[in-house]
């Protein structure tokens, strides 16, 4: 049997906060999609929550996706930001986007594999810095 697990509540406040009501849809419709979905009243929670989430480098999934990251090997900077936007699943990012993207991790340098802190932390800021693009917002 499963037993109820302090913060579960407070868990399950956080899609309202975003706009997204479990088991209340605005209309039999469901939920709107695209521009619709963002609006500044829930945009900066949806942010603040997949960047609060993605940054979070010791959570076993966040874990997961970093160690695949390092598999790859030493990474450019291209090859970096290609790599955690896919990781996250933003896949349809603009070039603007991407090359801003690719400007931040060009400050520092190519990302070694060896460094296991450095590239975590690397790693974690940039799904947060993903996770902040309209195309993951809207992806």
């Amino acid at each position: 049997r499963g037993e109820i697990k302090p913060g579960l509540f407070e868990l399950s406040q956080y899609p309202r906060y975003m706009g997204m009501d479990l088991m209340n849809p605005p209309t039999v419709e469901g939920w709107h999609t695209g521009h619709e979905w963002i609006d500044s009243g829930t945009l900066v929670e949806r942010i603040n929550f997949a960047a609060d989430f993605l940054g979070k480098t010791d959570l076993p999934g966040v874990k997961e996706m970093i160690e695949r990251l390092r598999a790859q090997g030493d990474l450019t900077p291209e090859q970096f930001v290609d790599a955690c936007a896919d990781m996250v699943g933003c896949l349809n990012m603009s070039d603007d986007t991407r090359s801003q993207l690719v400007a931040h991790a060009q400050k520092g340098g190519a990302v070694s594999s060896a460094n296991q802190s450095e590239f975590a932390s690397r790693a974690g800021e940039m799904f947060q810095m993903i996770a902040a693009t309209a195309e993951y917002q809207l992806g």
